[in-house]
């Protein structure tokens, strides 16, 4: 019965209208002699305004750990043209900046950009500034490291990101964020894991939320955050212990912005939603777009509904994977 649920879901999905989509070139590819021999590790976030922001990693030398800038452009006409690239935050005596990552808070309109000072890849500095006018001003840095001191591996290595945070429905503002050890241990020793920080006061301040549950074989890093339509947050993270084959692939679901709430029941609401879009078109012929624009890709969406039909209704589970 669940691969006949799937069968018809990947059916309606087929039904489905994919949205216009235009693309132009945010940074072109350096010249041999450019100092900027690379841009790496982008952010997007679009302002109260309007205004498109594009942040990345600009590297004098190629490499994780070399001299990075953090850069920004900015979009006054929805992305089809860009002002010219700003250094936001300069390197200097070989200093290496890195995950520049975003939140824009929809009430006030502040941009939150944070970003981390990268120590050969054996630790890092995790700071952030803050904008107040669409990208033209920012503030003076402000460092978060101390938000990771109850960190349960004692991890020294924290990067925000990548992409962006997101504003929840509430106000609240949410930041995803991985850690590890020193990238010279082995992988498999390295504790890769993800955590969120928030702020519920417009970013006066910033606290440490939960981390993600992990074993030996589980550990996530770069991830992505989703606010689904009930107010739960679904977190979408990529393997991050290395000594797994490169073919293995997980997902991580956790509520993050709920404490004490479990994330299965949010998950088959969105099952719920798919099921209602797919009766609803055979019906009336009428195209449903679901929020859930993070997740677009259908086979994301399919792989997380194949779970639920392994995990049996009322586990609950804070935390759960299933190897592709």
């Amino acid at each position: 019965m669940r691969y006949l649920f799937l069968l018809m879901l990947l059916l309606g999905c087929s039904f489905i209208r994919a949205q216009d989509i235009s693309q132009t070139l945010v940074w072109p590819q350096p010249l041999p002699d450019d100092s900027i021999k690379e841009h790496f590790v982008y952010g997007l976030a679009v302002t109260k305004q309007g205004t498109i922001l594009s942040f990345a990693e600009a590297r004098l030398i190629l490499g994780d750990a070399s001299p990075h800038h953090i850069v920004m452009k900015r979009s006054l006409d929805n992305g089809a043209n860009w002002e010219a690239s700003q250094i936001i935050i300069k390197s200097e005596n070989g200093s290496c900046y890195a995950n520049p990552t975003p939140i824009v808070d929809s009430l006030t309109g502040a941009i939150y950009l944070f970003f981390a000072r990268n120590y050969d890849n054996d630790s890092s500095d995790v700071f952030y500034i803050t904008s107040k006018d669409d990208g033209l001003h920012w503030s003076d840095p402000i460092e978060v490291t101390p938000l990771f001191k109850n960190d349960p591996y004692q991890r020294n290595f924290h990067l925000p990101g990548p992409g962006h945070g997101i504003a929840l429905s509430n106000g609240r503002l949410l930041l995803q964020v991985w850690h590890r050890h020193s990238i010279k241990i082995s992988g498999s020793s390295r504790a890769y894991g993800v955590s969120t920080i928030y702020s519920d006061d417009h970013g006066k301040t910033w606290l440490a939320g939960n981390y993600a549950r992990q074993t030996d074989s589980l550990q996530g890093n770069e991830s992505r955050l989703l606010e689904i339509s009930n107010g739960d947050v679904i977190m979408n993270a990529r393997p991050g212990n290395s000594s797994k084959p490169q073919k293995d692939f997980y997902q991580l679901v956790k509520t993050m912005a709920k404490p004490g709430e479990h994330f299965m029941k949010a998950l088959w609401k969105l099952f719920h939603q798919w099921i209602w879009a797919l009766i609803r078109f055979l019906l009336t012929r009428k195209y449903i777009f679901l929020q859930v624009s993070h997740l677009a890709p259908a086979g994301v969406i399919l792989y997380f509904l194949s779970v639920i039909m392994r995990v049996k209704p009322g586990k609950s589970p804070g935390l759960f994977v299933k190897e592709l």
